[in-house]
């Protein structure tokens, strides 16, 4: 066995949402603000229950690791020992950390690769015939790998709705923002699919940006839950470890990123009635923001969009 090695986990925080507020940290530690004030008087804890109004998942494993040690039905005394040759915070994956008493000193259980596992266990349930439990293994498999795909089925008819959203947004905005002079493009969606499909204008980033706008106030009602299940399915998902801390404000940025994404796959396949490889440029710019106004700006679609941006 390895000795342990001092770092902070990266594991999922299970229900909590990092950001959380202190009532909703305290119910999902099962612990009162009381106890955690008493393991901080301690200087068992690193901070101050009562003064710290946002818990990361740092300030978790901190109260899991040290909940643990006091539910033991340990001393003070012996906790103290214990944790005196750990070093402070005592952020350390529950899973990990093993106290022999014998050698009274801290190890860790060595990694084992979860397939290894899997594989020796079916193994040994082939080698003792035991045909009951592979079948309520597989059972198991199939049903999960059922989940997954219902679960896909889910993420993708979300980001469905919300690409039509937008595009609605965008259709929504007045014909005084067309200027393509092109009776075949009816309205900036049909502009901005002109933009996709041909050759995009020198200023194609006006497009894009107001198309951010509209997900970011959009993305903005969203629960931080429903951003997490969507992230998982985001291209930008797949830039992190499997066991990687993700900050919910780059969570949203990489679903926004990915509404943008499947909004431009919309653009690109849909027909237009008559394309041409240069559209000249029309958006909501600072001289149209005068005439327009900043009220209407913020009404009349699903997801306003703020003159202050222009």
């Amino acid at each position: 066995m390895a000795e342990l090695v001092v770092t902070w986990p990266k594991s999922d925080a299970r229900g909590f949402e990092p950001g959380g507020t202190r009532e909703e940290f305290i119910a999902d530690m099962s612990v009162s603000a009381d106890q955690m004030g008493s393991w901080h008087r301690k200087e068992w804890l690193s901070f101050n229950p009562l003064t710290l109004a946002d818990y990361e998942e740092k300030e978790r494993f901190e109260v899991i690791f040290i909940r643990g040690l006091t539910r033991s039905g340990l001393s003070d005394a012996m906790i103290n020992g214990m944790l005196s040759s750990l070093e402070k915070p005592y952020c350390y994956d529950p899973s990990k950390p093993f106290f022999p008493f014998v050698e009274n000193r801290w190890i860790s259980l060595p990694e084992q690769d979860p397939a290894d596992v899997t594989n020796k266990y079916v193994d040994e349930l082939v080698e003792t015939q035991d045909w009951d439990a592979l079948r309520e293994l597989r059972k198991k498999i199939s049903q999960a790998l059922e989940n997954a795909g219902a679960t896909d089925e889910i993420i993708n008819a979300k980001y469905g709705d919300y690409v039509r959203r937008v595009i609605e947004d965008i259709k929504g905005l007045p014909d005084n923002c067309r200027q393509s002079g092109d009776d075949g493009l009816t309205d900036v969606w049909e502009e901005f699919k002109a933009q996709i499909q041909g050759q995009e204008s020198f200023s194609f980033s006006a497009y894009e940006e107001t198309a951010r706008q509209f997900i970011a106030v959009l993305l903005k009602d969203l629960q931080a839950r429903e951003k997490k299940v969507l992230w998982h399915d985001a291209e930008g998902r797949w830039e992190y470890d499997e066991d990687a801390h993700v900050h919910p404000d780059q969570m949203q940025a990489d679903v926004g990123d990915e509404i943008y994404r499947r909004l431009c796959d919309v653009a690109a396949n849909d027909g237009l009635s008559r394309l041409k490889t240069t559209v000249p440029a029309c958006w909501i710019s600072k001289s149209l923001a005068k005439t327009w106004g900043p009220s209407k700006l913020q009404t009349g679609s699903s997801a306003g969009i703020s003159s202050a941006a222009l």
